[in-house]
C-alpha cells in the first residue's frame, strides 16, 4: 500500500523574481517517481496576500481547496473559492492561485497522469527553470 501523510510530507519554496507575491510550497504527494502508476497529487501551501505563479499543466487538473480562501485564475476566469471548492483546469490552460483570505491556504491537485510537465511564466526560483516535470526520479528541467 502506497500512503502519504500530506499535512506532514516536506514542501518546496518556489517564487518568481518578477513578482514578488508569487511564493508557495508544494509537493507532489504522488507521482510517477514515487510509485503512482496512473495518477499524481500535488499540495500547494500559500500564506495570505502569496500566489502560485502562472503556468500550464500537460494533464487535465482537478483542483480542491482544502483549507483557507484562494482566488483560481484559469485561461480569463477568476473566481473565488473556499474549503471544499473544486475547480477543473484544461490541459495546457493558464492557471494561477492566489491566498485571498487572513490564514495559509492549502490547495490539492490531482492529475489522471502519473507525470506532469509544467511550464511557469517565469523561471521558479532557486531551480531557475520555467518548465519542470514531475513523475520522473527527480524534478528537472526540460
Amino acid at each position: 500500500m502506497l500512503r502519504i501523510d500530506t499535512t506532514a510530507m516536506a514542501l518546496m519554496e518556489g517564487n518568481f523574481d518578477g513578482d514578488p507575491s508569487v511564493h508557495s510550497r508544494a509537493n507532489f504527494a504522488l507521482q510517477g517517481g514515487n510509485g503512482s502508476e496512473r495518477a499524481a497529487v500535488v499540495i500547494i501551501e500559500l500564506e495570505p496576500g502569496e500566489a502560485l505563479g502562472e503556468h500550464t499543466d500537460s494533464p487535465e487538473e482537478i483542483l480542491l481547496v482544502l483549507d483557507g480562501e484562494v482566488e483560481f485564475q484559469i485561461g480569463d476566469e477568476i473566481s473565488p473559492a473556499v474549503r471544499g471548492t473544486l475547480a477543473v483546469v484544461p490541459p495546457m490552460a493558464p492557471h494561477s492561485i492566489r491566498n485571498i483570505g487572513a490564514a495559509t491556504a492549502r490547495v490539492a491537485g490531482f492529475f489522471p497522469s502519473p507525470t506532469v510537465v509544467a511550464t511557469f511564466a517565469e523561471p521558479v526560483q532557486p531551480l531557475g527553470e520555467r518548465v519542470l516535470v514531475f513523475g520522473e526520479a527527480a524534478v528537472v528541467g526540460a
